[in-house]
């Protein structure tokens, strides 16, 4: 017989007095409890679920073996165990929820005797929340039965006083070099959840923030900076682009005054810092317009000028609000009163074409508007509003087949439009031959040589030059760069691994590939993926900085998932995306399509223009 009733938590509990039930539970969860008490530990299990998961354990282990009292006048919880290891594991899950505790010794182990008989008693173990903390626990964790009436009595008749230090801190009292430790990269696949020392950590993030920060991020439209003259000459207005950025900069940073926050937190640490984080789009078809292949010499140089340029006046324009509205009010405390920048390219005085010394100056003199001015962020729903390609990222594909209800049509870059009727070769030949083709112009003779070499797209761009695109726009970013490293199908364990290597030795804290193939759905097969090599030589030198650090790369049989183990296969499947399947294949959650592109570490839909990032 069980009882079965409703919480008050909207959990439905189900009370069951039977060891076979218990036992039952256990098996089927894997848990494995000691014959010993005092061995008693919390099961991995629980350690590695949600915090939902984690709430209710600890709801049912302190309904169970929780005391709750009047500690001095104020409500106070208690557990008692002899396993000291148990309670130190409840304590770090504690703080997950922000509970600190504390673990004291109860009773030492000593014989008695009872009834006549002697008995051994252990050593008792016992963790204490009191204060205002107790009440913490009381909403974000609680009891179930008398002992949850018990304590909210308490609460209403007994006077709440707050614990005397808010918060923990620990304090360092000496750092010293003791030799190298060894590290452990951490994976956590399903939940992306993992307990460390109390601190409850996401396996997620592009922005680094503190905690409490919140993301305030716009992004400029650089096509719209492009000068076409009456000649056919093309050009980047500069002095046009120096504007948009005061005004760009100045508009963020009255977002966050204006702004509704949802915690008081958020709003407070946000407007301690001011961070703001100005990015840009349409920087491939700025590239097509001034007819520079992306990853060609020419083109890594224009990526760090612009970049360069976008963070210097952001800043400028920043020294110029403080002038009148204030510094942020970390600045006194902040490195900029030493000098400092939170740039790299500011470290490498032959990486500058700009004046930073006389920016430094400024800084020091009049102080700064906000902590941070830069990042590029995904773009993926604004660019397509405003019709160019995304952020830093290369074109996808020059030209699709897009379906929506009324029908199908040709996506086409507009740039890339521009010029085929400038040249007198647009066409619904030329338009179908581009799109079954992948949307690239490669081995294409039809399209001249000219345009083949400077209308490149992402799987036209060996894997190496988008790291080393993404490493020479981080030099002049404030914050972070939202790039994806595309490899073909083609591409071996040992190229990912090569790309992390090439990544981490040229300063990059973070990458994202995508590897085309590893999903079911190959939407765009471009010349690369089909010769199983890239359809394009550059005329660059990452290859030789690459030799330079080490890395080399070598000629390798073609890796494919059907040499993995089918339990494998299934556990990848299962671990790869939120996206929804339809018969094994993934589709999109809006309109059901296949048509499904990953770039800027995003998910997109080609056809209704869906996209999985909320930053987008």
């Amino acid at each position: 017989h069980a009882h079965v009733f409703l919480g008050d938590g909207g959990q439905i509990i189900i009370d069951v007095h039977r060891k076979k039930f218990a036992e039952m539970l256990r098996d089927t969860f894997n848990f494995k409890f000691a014959s010993r008490s005092n061995l008693n530990h919390v099961p991995k299990l629980i350690l590695s679920s949600s915090k939902n998961v984690q709430r209710a354990f600890l709801r049912g282990l302190f309904s169970a073996d929780g005391t709750v009292y009047d500690g001095n006048g104020s409500p106070s919880v208690a557990l008692y165990s002899t396993s000291k290891k148990l309670l130190e594991q409840v304590q770090l899950m504690l703080l997950t929820f922000g509970i600190p505790s504390t673990l004291t010794l109860g009773n030492r182990s000593k014989n008695t005797t009872i009834k006549g008989k002697k008995y051994r008693v252990k050593h008792t173990w016992r963790l204490i929340i009191n204060g205002e903390k107790a009440k913490e626990f009381f909403e974000k964790i609680g009891f179930t039965g008398t002992k949850r009436e018990r304590l909210g009595k308490l609460f209403s008749s007994k006077r709440m006083y707050k614990t005397k230090h808010r918060y923990m801190y620990v304090k360092v009292e000496e750092v010293e070099k003791c030799g190298k430790e060894v590290v452990y990269d951490v994976m956590a696949p399903d939940t992306y959840t993992w307990t460390t020392n109390g601190l409850y950590s996401k396996d997620c993030g592009e922005e680094p923030l503190y905690p409490y920060e919140s993301c305030n991020l716009g992004s400029i439209n650089l096509y719209a900076h492009v000068k076409f003259d009456s000649d056919g000459k093309t050009t980047f207005d500069w002095e046009e682009f120096k504007k948009t950025i005061s005004i760009a900069t100045r508009f963020l940073d009255n977002i966050i005054d204006i702004n509704k926050f949802p915690f008081e937190k958020i709003e407070k640490t946000t407007k301690a810092s001011r961070k703001i984080g100005l990015g840009f789009m349409g920087f491939a078809d700025v590239l097509f317009a001034l007819k520079i292949p992306y990853n060609s010499e020419k083109g890594f140089k224009f990526m760090r000028k612009i970049t360069e340029f976008l963070t210097y006046y952001a800043m400028l324009a920043s020294v110029e609000l403080a002038k009148s509205r204030g510094t942020f009010p970390l600045f006194k405390e902040s490195g900029y009163v030493k000098g400092e920048m939170p740039i790299e390219g500011y470290y490498h005085k032959s990486w500058w074409t700009l004046d930073w010394n006389k920016l430094v100056k400024e800084i020091k003199k009049h102080g700064i508007r906000n902590a941070e001015v830069t990042t590029i962020a995904p773009t993926g729903s604004i660019s397509m509003i405003v019709d160019v390609s995304s952020g830093l990222e290369p074109q996808f594909a020059l030209i699709y087949e897009k379906r929506v209800p009324i029908g199908t049509f040709y996506y086409i870059d507009a740039e890339f439009e521009r010029q085929l009727k400038e040249r007198g070769l647009y066409n619904d030949e030329i338009l179908k031959l581009i799109s079954d083709n992948g949307g690239s112009v490669q081995g294409l003779k039809k399209i001249p040589k000219d345009m083949r070499d400077v209308f490149v797209v992402a799987y036209d761009i060996p894997w190496w030059d988008h790291v080393r695109a993404q490493a020479e726009a981080t030099k002049w970013i404030c914050a972070a760069v939202s790039k994806t490293i595309n490899m073909p199908n083609w591409a071996t364990p040992e190229d990912v691994l090569n790309a992390f290597l090439f990544a981490h030795k040229l300063g990059i804290k973070g990458i994202t590939v995508y590897r085309e193939g590893s999903k079911r759905v190959q939407v765009l097969v471009t010349p690369s993926q089909k010769r199983g090599k890239y359809a394009t030589t550059p005329n660059n030198r990452t290859l030789d900085m690459m030799k330079s650090l080490g890395i080399k790369i070598t000629k390798k049989k073609k890796f494919s998932l059907s040499t993995l183990k089918e339990e494998e296969l299934k556990e990848l499947k299962k671990r790869s995306s939120t996206v929804p399947t339809s018969g094994g294949i993934e589709v999109c959650p809006n309109c059901g399509s296949e048509k499904l592109v990953y770039r800027e570490g995003c998910v997109r839909c080609l056809d209704c223009d869906w996209t999985e990032c909320i930053l987008a």
